[in-house]
């Protein structure tokens, strides 16, 4: 494990084999929508520098896992970040941040352009829960990376909802591919969800939102425009985010699992997606919280 800042304790090795059992036993239902072009290959990343989540293990089984059973992808695992190069870049389709925390402090000038310039230039980019922790967002992190935030979209603004709580979602685009799973419905979840700032909807198609009505939180933005999972066009490459992934059954849930894969193949040019953002909902734009909780 990286040195952080700030951390939670890996879990022991008995409960995190326990925890991969549940991966393991989910997994089975996870189908690819669409079939590859070609043999697919995801570098995953999940080195921190600040905090570590608990569930960065669970999430680096779940992608092998995902990998193995749906024949979607390959999946390579390397947290070195001298590797990050254009050279090693060129042998993979996407890159995937799992939970990786203030990621500028590790990678040099090189190795962030190296990496903007592969997702610009036609690869693709897949990033969970804390991988939005970095870039503008870490006050105790050494330096700052802008870059990164415009292409993921967003960058952490705090939780005002902690991973405790059982939230609502609302489904934001009913219709769209990536949510075929969730069946037109929103949904309840227990898990730490992300306020953001330097977000605009307008650059980005948002799919799923805390949704205010249930969920409200005073701490949240003046907006009330709560993203949690969107899709977006970054140059020539394709962009998929996720806020859900604090919590490690979030990684074993069967529902956000094919979520996710469906999100991986369209960040890996396999599935054709709707990427035009959308405008707030009236929902949210006329939410009042004096007359709410």
């Amino acid at each position: 494990m990286a040195t952080s800042l700030m951390a939670q304790k890996p879990h022991a090795p008995e409960k995190q084999a326990e925890l991969d059992a549940q991966v393991v036993k989910a997994m089975p239902s996870v189908k690819a929508l669409a079939k590859p072009a070609k043999t697919r290959k995801i570098l995953v990343l999940s080195k921190v520098a600040g905090w570590y989540h608990s569930s960065i293990e669970t999430g680096k089984t779940c992608f092998k896992e995902m990998a193995k059973v749906s024949g979607a992808f390959e999946a390579v695992f390397n947290d070195d970040s001298s590797y990050y190069t254009n050279a090693n870049l060129a042998k993979y389709d996407a890159i995937l941040f799992n939970n990786t925390s203030y990621s500028q402090d590790y990678f040099n000038a090189e190795q962030r352009k190296a990496i903007l310039d592969f997702i610009r230039n036609g690869g693709g980019f897949i990033g969970v829960h804390a991988a939005s922790d970095c870039g503008t967002s870490a006050k105790k992190a050494k330096t700052t990376w802008p870059e990164i935030t415009e292409m993921i979209g967003g960058a952490f603004d705090g939780h005002p909802w902690t991973r405790k709580g059982m939230y609502g979602i609302r489904n934001e685009d009913p219709e769209h591919k990536i949510l075929q799973p969730l069946k037109g419905k929103g949904f309840k979840i227990s898990d730490e969800l992300y306020k953001y700032k330097d977000y605009k909807r307008e650059n980005q198609r948002v799919l799923l939102t805390i949704d205010m009505e249930e969920s409200y939180h005073k701490n949240g933005r003046k907006d009330h425009d709560h993203a949690l999972l969107w899709v977006k066009n970054y140059g020539k490459g394709r962009v998929f985010f996720s806020a859900f992934g604090h919590n490690e059954h979030v990684f074993y849930n069967p529902m956000i699992l094919q979520t996710w894969l469906n999100g991986i193949q369209f960040a890996l040019g396999d599935l054709d997606v709707k990427t035009e953002a959308l405008p707030i909902p009236k929902e949210h734009k006329d939410f009042k919280p004096q007359e709410n909780k």
